[in-house]
């Protein structure tokens, strides 16, 4: 099998291991959703969103991202074992510190969310989470480094599974009231599951003083505060996104932001999770020789792009549907969004497979200045577009965004490391296939009656043609043969 073969079935077989775990991580994401937008309703998803935000953020900050530098320390496979028990112990220290600012901040953070300080002590108990979570991402970390990828989606999996049966019940008695203990409950079952797998790991039998770690792992610090910025940035916007909105229009309309967040990231978006678990660390290991990571680049886009956008044209068709299915009447809403920001992931497709060198390579220049551009870029885009066009202008300002985004990446790329990631016909390919995309968009302005028809027609299309090109790269056959 020649190399470049050998690579595409590397890409797809990744894809298929995390790829049939996240279908089944779906179906749990599925009941989870369903059956908190029953139970807590639009106002109580704009609270749980804007909780998980508040946590997410105060992880990103006081983790020093910690855990997206360790995988670079670890997949390097110089002291890797060591560099892991380092990891560990700045993650212990790191949660605690993220615990510690939870507890400082807890007034403040009830005042901009209830909009009162009395509710502070209910904020404290999110300390929990940020620890758990910080420890949890140690452990993810750590199985991604390694390259035990089967383990991670293993993983993953069971937490999934584990927290939907520890928190769903509850919702269905305590309502809201459950929210913030079941932000706590799912991200201590993570750090368990996490543990499990990675016990067995030599890692976890050594002896290293916290001092230890914090001399030794000063790399790793160093680099992880550079992707901390790089982070906590996004999250920064959503939750400033959140308070507008929520300022402006209530916490309903916060509610449908999240879902069409969740809609995206989860279930349009599930791609580059699977994807992302196995490409960082292989453009790891490759970030040294040019020639072989432009073509890693260019094997990762096509991929990526062949396999999004059946799904692309799925959501456009069928937005309505799979909101009523997935939640229920009252986010239908978000279909105004979705419909536009799913082009956006498409032209994401192309420029997650680019973002990511900026990272491997360890270029902080480049990914600092592109980071605070691009994410002050994406909050004006999307504030504006909110503004002028509602959830329909936020998804356009989506669409134009990430086709913005993969211009900015491709062309500081190329300059910056001299490379040509696309030949001839890797560009008619993306091309061919967004105009696929206009063609969905198009259907969709015609009668129910004849667009349901013909979009069903061009999805069959669309997916054949994708299960074509694949098949080309590597024999699907001939995939999972040892």
């Amino acid at each position: 099998m020649s190399e470049e073969k050998s690579t595409y079935k590397r890409i797809l077989l990744a894809t298929s291991v995390f790829g049939s775990m996240q279908f089944i991580n779906l179906f749990f994401s599925f009941v989870k959703h369903k059956l908190l937008s029953i139970f807590i309703g639009a106002e109580g998803y704009g609270i749980f969103g804007m909780l998980n935000s508040i946590v997410d953020l105060i992880k990103s900050i006081s983790g020093l991202s910690i855990d997206n530098s360790a995988v670079k320390a670890i997949a390097s496979q110089e002291n890797s074992d060591f560099n892991a028990q380092v990891v560990l112990k700045l993650s212990l220290l790191t949660g605690l510190l993220g615990c510690f600012v939870t507890v400082l901040f807890s007034p403040i953070i009830s005042k901009y969310l209830y909009f009162t300080y009395d509710y502070w002590y209910l904020i404290v108990f999110l300390g929990l989470a940020v620890f758990f979570k910080q420890i949890a991402s140690a452990f993810i970390a750590i199985l991604q480094g390694r390259s035990l990828f089967k383990k991670l989606a293993k993983s993953n999996l069971l937490s999934n599974g584990l927290g939907l049966l520890f928190t769903i019940p509850f919702f269905y008695f305590f309502k809201k009231d459950f929210i913030i203990p079941a932000i706590i409950i799912t991200a201590l079952v993570n750090m368990i599951v996490g543990w499990f797998f990675v016990k067995k790991i030599k890692v976890m039998n050594a002896l290293l003083t916290f001092k230890e770690a914090v001399s030794q792992g000063k790399e790793i610090i160093y680099f992880g505060s550079l992707l901390m910025i790089m982070s906590f940035l996004p999250l920064l916007v959503n939750y400033t996104l959140q308070i507008l909105i929520n300022k402006q229009d209530g916490i309903e309309n916060v509610g449908l932001f999240n879902v069409a967040n969740i809609i995206l990231n989860t279930y349009v978006g599930f791609l580059f999770n699977a994807m992302s678990l196995e490409y960082y660390p292989r453009l790891v290991s490759l970030e040294k020789n040019n020639s072989k990571v432009a073509i890693t680049v260019k094997q990762q886009a096509i991929v990526t792009t062949l396999l999004i956008v059946p799904v692309v044209i799925f959501f456009i068709g069928f937005g309505e549907f799979i909101i009523q299915f997935l939640f229920s009447k009252e986010f239908l809403e978000v279909n105004q969004l979705l419909q536009w920001a799913v082009i956006g992931m498409f032209f994401k497709a192309i420029s997650f497979s680019i973002g990511y060198l900026f990272i491997a390579k360890a270029d902080s220049k480049v990914f600092m200045k592109t980071s605070l551009g691009f994410n002050v870029l994406y909050f004006l885009m999307l504030y504006f577009g909110y503004q002028l066009g509602a959830f329909k202008g936020m998804g356009i300002a989506i669409a134009v965004y990430f086709f913005l985004h993969l211009t900015g990446v491709y062309l500081i790329a190329k300059k910056r490391y001299q490379m040509t990631f696309f030949e001839k016909k890797d560009i008619v390919l993306f091309v061919s296939q967004f105009l696929t995309l206009l063609v969905a968009l198009y259907i969709m302005r015609l009668s129910p009656q004849i667009h349901l028809y013909l979009i069903t027609i061009l999805l069959i299309l669309s997916s054949s043609y994708t299960f074509y090109e694949i098949n080309k790269l590597v024999v699907l056959k001939d995939l999972f043969k040892k």
